[in-house]
């Protein structure tokens, strides 16, 4: 099984991320988290300088993911031809990768995985698509071949069988995720706020999502 001793780094994190090879010989699971959390603690942990009490309640409360700077890089190098989706690209290529709980891109930036899913992969799969929406790392993980590889977006042609192509692809995103945002926020996208949609209450505690659950 997975263990560590006395790490070079000085240091012992695991975010739920891929802990050992994928030709391990014993596989602890096959279901690992997207590893962008862990690599936003181990930035901070190598930045921290000497550990105290208040410096880890900063990283565990800490709401900046590393996640949205590799994606968009790729994803929004297109053309964008809807004004929509101009408006909604505009928000996130300005943002920073805070998901603090009145951030609009967050919110954005959330919901394009989702979208993306829906574009390439109802047609195909119907009602059953809703299956893979329990599977958390699956239906991110589509996003990120897509940054990878653009020309994957070509396995998946429309009901023509047209290729999409990413420009398309992103038009169609963004413009789902105004009409899906507009009617519920308003047409001023940066009043939108992630903490109106994904968050959670209790008596002892407020606590609202970040990268750590991002979808």
């Amino acid at each position: 099984m997975p263990c560590s001793k006395d790490p070079n780094e000085g240091y012992i994190a695991t975010a739920n991320n891929r802990t050992v090879p994928s030709d391990n010989e014993v596989m602890p699971t096959w279901s690992w988290a997207q590893p962008w959390r862990i690599r936003r603690i181990r930035e901070s942990l190598k930045s921290m300088g000497t550990a105290t009490p208040e410096k880890f309640a900063r990283l565990q409360n800490d709401n900046f993911s590393t996640r949205p700077e590799h994606v968009l890089k790729t994803v929004l190098n297109c053309e964008l031809k809807d004004e929509r989706a101009v408006r909604l690209a505009e928000i996130l290529k300005s943002w920073d990768g805070n998901c603090a709980k009145n951030s609009s891109a967050c919110l954005i930036f959330n919901r394009i995985p989702t979208q993306v899913s829906e574009i390439l992969l109802r047609r195909l799969l119907g009602d059953d698509l809703d299956l893979y929406y329990t599977i958390l790392p699956f239906f991110t993980s589509l996003i990120e071949s897509i940054v990878r590889n653009p020309d994957v977006i070509d396995l998946f042609p429309d009901e023509k069988g047209e290729k999409i192509g990413l420009s398309n692809l992103m038009n169609m995103t963004l413009v789902r995720i105004w009409e899906e945002l507009a009617p519920r926020f308003g047409k001023n996208p940066r009043r939108w706020r992630w903490g109106n949609v994904c968050q959670c209450r209790s008596t002892t505690c407020s606590y609202h999502a970040n990268d750590r659950n991002d979808a």
